[in-house]
Formats: structure tokens, C-alpha cells, sequence
């Protein structure tokens, strides 16, 4: 079963309040996806234009990257606001625990 995963999710501008249905990633394995390292070392995973308004509409939920590299074998971007956390906010248990049975780990 694949790890990586991505679901249409909402984005609401605070700019004009405007609803964005987008395709976002929650669950990256650059093994499984090597086309998406692209997509995540650039700032289009963080943000998204606003189609009404032009404003940048920022990225509210985690995104976790698996087999990124040897040195760094997961990472997980968190939106600013929940940067500091010393726990993983509660908001990133589901993408967390999503790749778990998949690569063979308990939760």
C-alpha cells in the first residue's frame, strides 16, 4: 500500500474569506514519489494564491516526508504558529499515523 497520500482539503482566504478546494499533500515518500522533491523544496506546498483576492493563503496542516535522504530519513513540515510545539500538535496525529502500517511500524 502506498504511504504517500494527498486529499482535496480547504483553504479559507482571511484575506476575503473565499473557500479554496485544493489537492494538498499530506503524506510524501520521495521513493514512491521522487517527482514530488520538486513540489516540496519549493514554497507550493506552504501557500496557495487565493484565485479571488491574489492573497497567499498559508498552509494550516502538517506534511509529513519520508526516505527524503540517509542523513534525514523523515522530516515534517508544520505550519509557523505550531513550529515551536514540543509535543507534535494534535492536528498532526492522522498524518503521523497514516504511513504506520504501511512501512511496517505500530503506533
Amino acid at each position: 500500500m502506498a504511504i504517500s497520500f494527498a486529499e482535496e482539503r480547504q483553504w479559507y482566504c482571511p484575506n476575503c474569506d473565499n473557500a479554496i478546494v485544493r489537492l494538498t499533500w499530506l503524506a510524501i515518500d520521495l521513493v514512491e514519489r521522487p517527482d514530488l522533491r520538486a513540489f516540496f523544496t519549493s514554497e507550493s506546498w506552504t501557500q496557495a494564491a487565493c484565485p479571488r483576492c491574489a492573497f497567499a493563503v498559508s498552509r494550516g496542516l502538517p506534511l509529513l516526508i519520508t526516505r527524503l535522504s540517509k542523513v534525514a530519513p523523515v522530516a515534517m513540515g508544520v505550519p509557523d504558529v505550531l513550529a515551536d510545539a514540543k509535543e507534535p500538535p494534535e492536528i498532526s496525529k492522522p498524518v503521523i499515523e497514516w504511513p504506520a502500517p504501511q512501512a511496517g511500524v505500530d503506533t
